[in-house]
Order: C-alpha cells, then sequence, then structure tokens
C-alpha cells in the first residue's frame, strides 16, 4: 500500500546570508554575502525576500566563492560571493535562504494524519 502513496517534497534549512555588496555587470553579477546563520551550500536551493516584496526569486546556487576560491559550502559568520542560476538582480539588504529540497516518501499513518487535517478544514 505505502508503494502507491505519493511523494512529499520537503525543504531542509540549511543558511540564511544578506546580502552586503554587489559585484559585476552586464551578464556576469554576483552578491557578496555575509552567512548570518547555518550554512550557504553550493547547489543548494535559494530563496531571495527583497524587503516588504517578498520572495523574489526561487531557484539553485549555482557558484559559491570564498577569496577567488571556488567552495562547495561556507559556514555562518564568513563572508562569500554568491551567484544564481538565471538571476543577476541582486540588491544590498537582499536575504538569501539556503535549503535542499528532499522527496521523501509518505507512510501510512502520515497519510491519513493528512487526509483527517483536509477533512477537518472543510
Amino acid at each position: 500500500m505505502e508503494g502507491k502513496l505519493r511523494t512529499v517534497e520537503e525543504r531542509q534549512a540549511l543558511g540564511i546570508a544578506t546580502v552586503k555588496a554587489v559585484f559585476g555587470s552586464g551578464k556576469k553579477k554576483v552578491a557578496g554575502c555575509l552567512v548570518d546563520e547555518g550554512k550557504l551550500q553550493k547547489g543548494a536551493m535559494v530563496e531571495v525576500t527583497r524587503g516588504k516584496q517578498g520572495v523574489v526569486f526561487t531557484g539553485k546556487l549555482a557558484s559559491l566563492r570564498r577569496i577567488k576560491d571556488n567552495v562547495e559550502e561556507v559556514p555562518a559568520g564568513m563572508e562569500c560571493g554568491v551567484g544564481a542560476e538565471d538571476w543577476l538582480s541582486w540588491q544590498e539588504g537582499d536575504v538569501i535562504k539556503c535549503y535542499l529540497s528532499v522527496t521523501k516518501s509518505q507512510r501510512l499513518e502520515e497519510a491519513k494524519a493528512a487526509a483527517a487535517v483536509d477533512l477537518t478544514t472543510l
């Protein structure tokens, strides 16, 4: 029975960073960031939030640099350069939330609980 249940996509939070400066021009722009919490990880998903506008971009963290070196991750308290796939509109003050998108298969107990919650909201 469990094999017939839908898979559920969950977000596993990795870290939060704040854009301090924007570098580059034209087709190559990167955000100079300070990692506030957790870590940033290359290849993870990012969500860029801008003030009262809310979420302005959701995509993949394409490049991560630390002092001219390509790195796989940057821990809290460190500065780094961040580039995202198909995103060049960085602004100072943007907040970057980094997360992994994990696909899990549901268990019967979880599916039953979710169905019960759905029925009570009607």
